[in-house]
């Protein structure tokens, strides 16, 4: 999963979701004044879960209290 994300690729995993990397940077007025690795603050990973996990986080989890 590393490498394909290291990659600039989605990795799909088939009943789970779906992990894509993102990153957030500096803002510049021109495209010629970003230099890609001095620019990039952080990277961080985007989750989206497939539909059937949505309608099971939106229907509500049930939660057991420990004892």
């Amino acid at each position: 999963m590393q490498f394909y994300l290291q990659q600039g690729k989605i990795v799909e995993l088939d009943a789970i979701d779906t992990f894509k990397m993102g990153f957030q940077c500096e803002a510049a007025t021109d495209p010629s004044q970003l230099k890609s690795p001095q620019s990039i603050k952080k990277f961080h990973i985007n989750y989206q879960p497939t539909k059937k996990i949505k309608r099971l986080l939106k229907n509500g989890v049930p939660v057991l209290k420990e004892k």
